[in-house]
């Protein structure tokens, strides 16, 4: 980094390193954006939505450790979604759950949603943020309000699934969270947002409304049930002691574990939603010494423009050294394609 964009950060002018590094923010945020469910609802047209959940406006930008960042301002769920045309109508909630909880970095206890919340909402359409803070050092327990939702998002949820024909989830955290009794309250959709930056408003308003269209791919498994994570019974405070820590898995660590044990998760790795499909048709394998070369050809035949990733994976012999059933050893992103290309 030279000397002046350095004097750049410290200045109070936005300078060329900073206005490329937005973007590039806002881009990151798309890409990694993971859609894990949606039955059609998405993308939406910018019409009036209700917004509820912690998330809303003290939307998580980053995490804790080598996982926090500095910026000069952070465009909330919120904020991002009226500057993609969007309507809130929850106003009156939101800023009754402002007067009551304003203490950065925590979770507090919830909001109820009422009847009547929802009926001076004037829409059929609400939107919910779930917000986990963590990172380095700060690994989520097998806790309500941490790795399993609390009594009060479940009450909210289900509150919403109730009150509004549809219902979509943003997920506004770092790591995998406990889904089963969310999927079964039903929401439309779910779009795992993680901790996206300062752009993560701008980011998650243009792909609601089709501007932008998620294509990220999950880079960890998502198991159906918490025990179904190999070395879960010993992990952190489950078997009371946090102060060693047995890495007992070995090769078989995340989805090599699942695929060679046939676990069968919630969400695979590599897992990934778009807006549209896409078909991936082999090209042809050329084996080159110790090199393999592998082409595919990747065809977007639904109706909306999107990005696919092509994952390849090799199953290894193995004799007389262990080996997972399969592992990743190439990936690529395509560029945009639009419907047909």
């Amino acid at each position: 980094m030279k000397k002046s964009d350095i004097t750049c950060l410290r200045s109070s002018e936005i300078g060329e390193l900073e206005r490329t590094g937005t973007a590039l923010a806002f881009q990151a945020s798309v890409e990694g954006s993971v859609l894990l469910e949606n039955n059609g609802i998405l993308p939406l047209h910018t019409q009036p939505i209700a917004l509820y959940g912690y998330g809303a406006r003290m939307t998580m930008v980053r995490g804790i450790g080598s996982g926090d960042i500095a910026y000069r301002y952070v465009i909330n769920i919120e904020e991002g979604l009226e500057n993609a045309g969007f309507t809130i109508t929850s106003k009156k909630w939101l800023d009754e759950f402002d007067r009551l909880y304003t203490r950065p970095h925590t979770l507090p206890s919830s909001q109820p949603i009422t009847d009547e919340d929802i009926a001076d909402s004037k829409t059929d359409t609400a939107v919910y943020v779930l917000s986990r803070k963590e990172g380095e050092g700060r690994d989520n327990s097998y806790i309500k309000k941490e790795y399993i939702p609390s009594d009060e998002e479940l009450d909210q949820l289900k509150k919403l699934r109730a009150g509004y024909k549809n219902l979509i989830l943003l997920l506004n955290v770092g790591s995998p969270i406990e889904m089963r009794d969310i999927l079964e309250i039903g929401p439309d959709a779910v779009l795992l947002i993680f901790q996206g930056g300062a752009e993560i408003g701008n980011a998650v308003a243009q792909m609601l409304c089709g501007k932008q269209s998620p294509s990220g791919k999950l880079t960890s498994t998502w198991a159906k049930d918490y025990w179904d994570y190999p070395n879960s019974k010993e992990f952190g405070e489950n078997d009371g002691d946090v102060e060693n820590e047995l890495y007992r898995e070995g090769l078989y660590m995340g989805y090599r574990y699942f695929d060679t044990f046939d676990v069968t998760p919630l969400y695979p790795f590599g897992y990934g939603k778009s807006y549209t499909t896409f078909s991936i048709e082999s090209q042809g394998v050329m084996l080159e010494g110790s090199s393999v070369d592998v082409t595919v050809k990747i065809s977007n035949v639904g109706t909306f423009p999107g990005k696919e990733v092509a994952q390849l994976y090799l199953s290894a012999p193995g004799k007389e050294l262990h080996q997972p059933y399969q592992a990743l050893c190439a990936f690529a992103k395509t560029r945009l394609l639009a419907p047909g290309e």
